[in-house]
């Protein structure tokens, strides 16, 4: 199975420390290199996210078309744009988005073909 994730569902299994149970539930992990940047970003800002480990959960990679990119940011932020444009490119079978993008990407993933778990 391929799974794309974003930012919130993989920050909050890192912060409690079972961010490396995802590749083991579902095999294949991969996010959008803004994702590591913006956990990165956290874990300098902000206390709370000094210890969310993600280095064994996920094999982060760009988005080679950016013009899709482009088109889902007319409705989503940045980071759930790349996950979904990513997916695509992927043609990933799953995409993990945080609850609040659920309208849009369910949207999204009607019209891409793949499973989306709004978490």
């Amino acid at each position: 199975m391929i799974v794309v994730i974003n930012t919130s569902p993989l920050l909050n299994r890192a912060v409690i420390g079972e961010a490396r149970l995802l590749p083991e539930l579902f095999g294949r992990v991969t996010a959008p290199n803004t994702v590591r940047a913006r956990i990165d970003s956290l874990r300098l800002r902000d206390l709370r996210f000094r210890s969310a480990d993600i280095a064994d959960a996920a094999n982060f990679s760009g988005v080679g078309d950016p013009s899709h990119v482009a088109l889902l940011s007319l409705h989503l932020d940045p980071g759930e744009a790349e996950a979904i444009a990513l997916a695509l490119e992927v043609q990933a079978d799953l995409i993990l988005l945080d609850e609040r993008v659920a309208p849009p990407a369910n949207w999204a993933s009607k019209r891409s073909g793949f499973w989306v778990c709004c978490c």
